[in-house]
């Protein structure tokens, strides 16, 4: 159970989304010359009030995160602006002349990043895994058959069986085309 620092009240505005400076320090968790320098010089002038005798300073701390969020995405804009002037994006091996090794790497970076979507919706299956899982299945119905066989005679069972060996056919084919890349 967290305690309360005996200090400190609720303020009367926090409700409205005005914070104290000091429980502003505790969002932020930074000491007050810290969030003087870093924060509130962030803050618009209309979000920041003095209020009653003291002159107790509150901050609307909405306006302060949506600066501040506003701050982060330009100075990563930025930075990326500027690595992709000088070519010093986060991939040094896409940078550069084009040449045909570059294009053939860029080629094969777009081909995993495909895949990697894929796998992200659900859409994507390596082929070796389902083998691996649809190997049982046909050895359970390869044993169905045998049992069907030994009851009905060869007759019953080789209609099974038949239907059997064209799904592994059309399987097999399936995957073959998909790992040569058809």
């Amino acid at each position: 159970m967290a305690t309360e620092k005996p200090d400190r009240k609720p303020a009367p505005l926090q409700s409205d989304g005005w914070f104290p400076i000091a429980l502003c320090c505790d969002v932020f968790n930074v000491n007050r010359p810290s969030f003087d320098i870093t924060y509130r010089p962030l803050v618009p002038p209309e979000a920041i009030q003095k209020i009653g005798a003291s002159g107790k300073v509150y901050i609307r701390i909405r306006d302060l995160i949506e600066a501040l969020t506003q701050k982060r995405v330009k100075d990563a804009l930025e930075s990326m602006m500027k690595k992709a002037a000088n070519g010093k994006g986060d991939d040094v091996l896409l940078a550069g002349e084009i040449t045909p090794a570059l294009e053939e790497y860029r080629r094969v970076k777009t081909e995993q990043a495909k895949i990697t979507l894929e796998q992200m919706k659900g859409e994507y299956v390596p082929i070796a895994e389902l083998r691996e899982k649809l190997q049982p299945i046909f050895g359970n119905l390869r044993r169905a058959v045998e049992t069907l066989q030994t009851r009905y005679g060869n007759d019953a069972s080789q209609i099974i069986a038949d239907a059997v060996a064209d799904a592994a056919k059309a399987i097999a084919s399936a995957t073959d085309d998909k790992s040569k890349g058809k």
